[in-house]
């Protein structure tokens, strides 16, 4: 506090302390914010900032593996200045324009087909598996709001693993109370 008292003295400006705010009996903060995120503790994070975490960015093309799959995705090249929740399997929105589509949303390294389990040089992804929806988005921005963590990112035998667990995550999404109910398509 005597920093920012001491610089707005040299600028002229008054400088008021204030009360620390506090959210689950802990003082609110920009870190404890971002390491809720990273954790994957969405709730607490909904619950600090009045709604859910979200990022934005393009749609745009990927190695179209997802569609060999049987199980479509956007990828989206979102802010690399941002902080996005830690790797894994969340349920959210995804809107285009007013329009919000339930999804499932992978962040991470996609280490099922990295070369080496040495994924340090892998291009984190942002990709998102729009249920019911089979619409051409290219190029389109689109917002994700994160819901829920559905599980950590997880590297698979192959393929067909890969698969399967993406149908139990779908199968999850469904299931989840409230959030089948908002598909639009």
């Amino acid at each position: 506090m005597k920093y920012l008292a001491d610089y707005g003295k040299n600028k002229g400006m008054q400088v008021t302390a204030v009360p620390l705010v506090e959210a689950g009996g802990k003082p609110i903060s920009s870190t404890r914010i971002r390491n809720l995120l990273v954790e994957g503790s969405l709730g607490e994070v909904r619950e600090i900032l009045g709604r859910p975490p979200s990022t934005h960015g393009k749609v745009v093309h990927g190695d179209k593996r997802g569609r060999t799959l049987g199980v479509r995705t956007a990828n989206i090249d979102a802010r690399v200045d941002c902080i996005f929740p830690g790797r894994g399997v969340y349920l959210a929105d995804l809107f285009v324009g007013r329009q919000a589509y339930a999804c499932l949303v992978n962040i991470g390294h996609n280490p099922t087909f990295c070369a080496t389990d040495d994924d340090s040089d892998a291009k984190m992804r942002i990709e998102a598996h729009i249920l019911d929806f089979d619409r051409n988005i290219y190029g389109m921005d689109v917002r994700i709001d994160f819901l829920e963590r559905l599980r950590g990112e997880m590297k698979f035998d192959g393929p067909e693993q890969l698969v399967e667990q993406i149908g139990k995550d779908i199968a999850a999404a469904r299931a989840y109370e409230g959030f089948a109910a908002r598909r639009q398509g």
